[in-house]
């Protein structure tokens, strides 16, 4: 019997199917499915959620992930670009700027996480 996506009765038998040969490609979303099939508020509250598992990452998703936490962690530089702007008169300007650009930057990255 051909079962199509999250209509399996068990989470094993979803693991079954996938081992088994039947073709079917392995989908986080329809294990955790079939896991709650007896359960439907959670069967329904797990599909609607997992739908973000089956999520295929590409390199602007890594690209962004990897600059929010450039982003996340670049406040740690701050003490040090003002010594340094301190100390080197003739490129404080740019070291304002650098600093400048990491707090407005880090203010995003904050008011976008709440």
């Amino acid at each position: 019997m051909a079962h199509t996506s999250g209509s399996f009765p068990s989470a094993a038998a979803y693991a079954d199917g996938v081992v088994g040969g039947t073709g079917a490609p392995f989908r986080r979303s329809d294990i955790e499915s079939s896991a709650f099939t007896r359960l439907p508020e959670l069967h329904k509250a797990v599909a609607t959620a997992g739908a973000d598992l089956d999520h295929t990452k590409t390199r602007r998703d890594h690209a962004l992930s990897a600059g929010w936490l450039v982003l996340l962690f670049a406040p740690l530089a701050l003490p040090l670009l003002a010594i340094l702007a301190v100390r080197h008169e003739d490129s404080a300007v740019l070291l304002h700027v650098a600093i400048a650009l990491i707090c407005a930057g880090h203010i995003a990255l904050r008011a976008k996480t709440r």
